[in-house]
Parts: C-alpha cells; structure tokens; sequence
C-alpha cells in the first residue's frame, strides 16, 4: 500500500507564484541587457556621428575663416581699385588746377624780373655820385616808382597765394593715396568733407554750386582719409548726375548720437529700377567707360566698417539725396 504524500493547495500557489517572479526576473534581466547593449550601441554611434560632425564643423570653421580672410583682402583692393580710380579720375582736372597758379607765377616771376632790372638802375645811379639829382629826376619821370613798389607787394601775395594753393592740392592729393586702412585718427567731419570739396574741386566748378551747410558735430575716431574717399565718391556721383547747371547742397548735423551728413543734388535723379542695386559691386548706369561701378559699392562698405548707414532717396528728375550715417561713439567699434 502506498503513501501520498499530502502537499496543500496554499503551498503549491506561492510555489508557482514564485516560479513566475523567477521566470519574470529572468526575462527582465534579459530586457535590460538587450536595452543596455542597445543604449551602449546607440551612445556609440552617436559619438562617431558627433564626431565627425564636430570634424566637417571644425573643416567647414576653416574654410569660413579663410574665406573671410580672402574677403577682407578683396575689399582692401577693391577699395585701392576706386581709390586708384578716383585719382586716375581726378589727375587731369589736378593737373589744370596746379597749372593755373604755376601759371600766374611764372607771368609774375617775369614782371618782378622786369622790375628788378629798374632796381638795378636805380641802384647805379646812386652809385654815380656825379649829376645824381638829374638823373634821379630823369630817372623818376620815366619809372613810376610808388607804382613799381606797390604791384611787387601784389605780386608777391600772388605768388604765395599760388604756392600755397600748389602745396594743398599736392598735400591733399598726396594723403588721399598713401593712407593706409588700419591707420586712425581723432578727426572733424568738416574738414573731411572740405578735403573732399578741394580733391573734387576741378570737377564740380563749371556747372556745379556747393552750397555747405556745417553744424556742430563731435570728432570721430576713425580713418579720415577712407572718409574723404566716400565723400569724394559722393560729392563726384552729384555732380556726374548734373548734366548743365545746378546745385550740391552739403549738409552735416548730430542726431540721436549719431553723425549725419546729406549729400543732395538738383540733378537728373536715379531710376527706381536701379535703387535696389545702386550699392552692389560694378553696378552702374553712367556710359561704358565713365565708372567703375565701386564707387557707391567701396563707400557703402567702408560706412558699414563703421557700423554706419547710407540711404538714398531720389525721384526722377527732380534729384537724389545720400544720407551717411555714422554712429559718434567709435571707441567701440572692431577693425
């Protein structure tokens, strides 16, 4: 006769509810390793893609660099290109203006030969001793003495005037070539703008009035002779636009912190088609061979350099007008 053994029912739950807990933990642990082998796999992927992300980032920062480094340099000789052609612009009517007072020194160098030579014999009469008093009278009756005396002191103030006039076109002409773009100086818009006035001077005063109007405005810290460039590009673009006679109104003042200065002309005004474009690179509307389109285009950049501003507005036929805005505080700014 066999024994059963008696096992009760309470015992045989808890030992499969145990059995499922091992069976469940076992499965869990086996998630959890597929999960962290997936996880460990994904982190390793994600660092080989940041990586070479991070590598293209640091080739293509590179790239960037030294293409901003071929920019800068592009623009330093697009804005010697202008500046080159400016001068070449410029030269002819320089050199009628250094004529005209070279001229008028030789024709009195001349005179005061002449005069001298009266000198001369007045000087050997005095000399004489013998019938001095004749002579003198004689001599008085065919030389005006007081007028001789009187036209050198004139001609002598001619000559200087013409000199000086010779030594300020050389000078000005002279400083706008040589300035070089990191160069800075403390310096007045007035006499920025009257440099440009004089370097354009051959340009604008056969059918040109310049009519300037200067308030008061704090120094800038800045390179003047770049600042004589965009004027000058500015001042020569009026007076291009003027075909017969008319007016460059100049007007400098100080509003909100800032320097502003109007350039206005009376002339023929700018097509609404090409304001969009009138700042870009080569672009112009004047005659094959009477610009370079980077007039408008340096001056622009050399503002912007400043953290400054030129808007233009125009209506046809009526005129345009170029504001320069330039921010007063250039202590700040990065060159």
């Amino acid at each position: 006769m066999r024994l059963r053994l008696f096992i009760p029912d309470v015992f045989i739950v808890e030992t499969k509810i145990v059995n499922w807990i091992s069976s469940f933990m076992t499965d869990q642990e086996g998630l959890y390793k597929k999960a962290y082998e997936r996880e460990k796999f994904a982190r390793k992927e994600t660092e080989l893609i940041l990586e070479e992300k991070t590598h293209e980032l640091f080739t293509a920062n590179q790239d960037l660099e030294h293409r901003n480094n071929l920019l800068k340099r592009q623009q330093k000789s697009l804005v010697m290109t202008e500046k080159l052609a400016a001068l070449g612009q410029l030269a002819a009517g320089t050199a009628h203006e250094i004529n005209n007072p070279l001229a008028f020194v030789i024709s009195n160098i001349r005179t005061l030969k002449r005069y001298f030579e009266s000198y001369e014999n007045l000087v050997d009469i005095c000399r004489s001793g013998e019938e001095e008093a004749s002579q003198l009278c004689d001599f008085f009756s065919r030389v005006d003495m007081d007028y001789l005396l009187n036209d050198s002191q004139l001609i002598f103030g001619e000559i200087q005037e013409g000199l000086e006039r010779v030594r300020d076109i050389t000078t000005n002409m002279k400083r706008f070539s040589r300035s070089q773009p990191g160069d800075r100086e403390h310096c007045d818009v007035r006499d920025v703008i009257e440099t440009a006035l004089k370097l354009s001077k051959n340009v604008t005063k056969y059918h040109c009035v310049v009519v300037s109007k200067f308030l008061p405005t704090p120094q800038l810290y800045c390179n003047s002779n770049e600042l004589v460039q965009v004027f000058l590009n500015l001042i020569i673009n009026a007076a291009q636009a003027i075909n017969d006679e008319g007016e460059i109104r100049i007007k400098s003042f100080t509003e909100d912190g800032r320097i502003l200065v109007d350039v206005s002309d009376n002339g023929g005004g700018i097509d609404d088609a090409h304001l969009e474009k009138i700042f870009d690179p080569f672009f112009t509307a004047k005659p094959l061979g009477e610009g370079t389109g980077l007039g408008l285009s340096v001056s622009y950049g050399l503002i912007k350099e400043l953290e400054g501003d030129i808007l233009v507005t125009s209506k046809k036929g009526e005129g345009s007008t170029f504001r320069v805005i330039i921010p007063a505080d250039q202590r700040k700014t990065k060159r």
